[in-house]
């Protein structure tokens, strides 16, 4: 893992203003996503092709992220910092991370919720950003 770096200006509206701009004007990849469920545990799988931005849903509640493969520059509460798989850490609720794909990336989180609906998962998981930056890279 590398040095944090800080990235002054990187807020939250920040992040949200260069998602729409991006959304908006850039070519859009799909990322994958697998979604598996155990008893009290929701987990979603995303594949990250290497080469993209992605810019993650500002999340409600607080989870666990596991990087199963890959290698990443994250932008967390404006600092910067490259992961490597495999690499696991807690999200705190109203977090939304930007990564830089460098190498392909399949990417974990897991939730604890007995919801198995995937548009009541979604409201009950992330706060309302229209579009939804989750759903695609932006290379």
């Amino acid at each position: 893992m590398s040095a944090l770096v800080k990235i002054k200006g990187a807020t939250k509206p920040a992040i949200k203003r260069l998602a729409a701009k991006c959304l908006a004007e850039l070519p859009q990849t799909e990322c994958p996503v697998v979604n598996r469920f155990a008893p009290g545990i929701y987990a979603r799988e995303l594949l990250m092709p290497a080469g993209n931005l992605v810019i993650g849903a500002e999340h409600r509640t607080a989870h666990l992220n596991i990087m199963l493969t890959g290698r990443a520059t994250l932008l967390v509460n404006g600092v910067a910092r490259e992961v490597v798989a495999p690499f696991i850490c807690n999200s705190k609720a109203g977090v939304m991370k930007v990564a830089i794909v460098h190498e392909a990336c399949r990417w974990l989180t897991i939730h604890p919720t007995k919801e198995r609906n995937l548009r009541k998962l979604e409201k009950l998981l992330t706060v309302d950003f229209p579009p939804k930056p989750t759903r695609k890279a932006l290379r």
